[in-house]
């Protein structure tokens, strides 16, 4: 392996790194809005859950973008140098990007739905 090889490797496990911490950060804010959603939406005034719903959306979204710059990165690095990620089938899977954002979108839309669910539906 050259130089240039092992450069290259190194770099996409960083941005792999880097995606996967704002990944993961969108997914503890998505449980904490999911969470707030079920044990107290009810309770909060209309105010209180737009204002919620907003930050959630400003945050999710932010972490959300970022996560996508990342793995869009990481797409195009491993398109442009050869490495041994090459030959991993998983690795090399045409719909990386679109996955991601599908992933992002629908879980945050999904999320505030969520809210607005438990909001306006009666409690038996």
């Amino acid at each position: 392996m050259t130089e240039v090889g092992i450069g290259v490797i190194g770099a996409l496990t960083d941005i792999a790194d880097v995606a996967a911490t704002y990944l993961g950060v969108w997914l503890s804010l998505t449980f904490a809005y999911l969470t707030v959603s079920y044990f107290v939406g009810r309770a909060l005034s209309r105010y209180q859950c737009m204002m919620i719903s907003f930050v959630y959306l400003l945050s999710a979204s932010m972490f959300g973008v970022t996560t996508f710059v990342h793995v869009k990165a990481w797409v195009l690095l491993r398109a442009r140098e050869q490495s041994v990620y090459d030959e991993i089938s998983l690795v090399t899977f045409p719909w990386w990007i679109e996955a991601v954002v599908i992933f992002l979108v629908t879980g945050t839309l999904i999320s505030l739905y969520f809210m607005y669910n438990v909001r306006h539906t009666e409690k038996a």
